[in-house]
């Protein structure tokens, strides 16, 4: 059995935001941070994962702000 890997210290783990626009959330960290997005099929709509520019690896969620989320 494997062991998964410790998270490095001063390391984002995860970061979710939702809000009512987030397509100009996702447009502003892309464009301020270099972070790229990379769209999830919500049916009908897409959230976003935000890569980090320097490994590509997916960081942070952006979500649209809908029903009871």
């Amino acid at each position: 059995m494997s062991e998964e890997p410790k998270p490095q210290t001063g390391r984002i783990g995860w970061f979710d935001l939702t809000v009512p626009d987030a397509d100009r959330v996702r447009d502003f960290y892309a464009a301020v941070g270099g972070w790229k997005p990379e769209p999830v099929e919500m049916g009908g709509y897409a959230d976003y994962n935000m890569a980090l520019p320097e490994t590509g690896e997916a960081a942070a969620g952006v979500c649209h702000q809908r029903g009871v989320n």
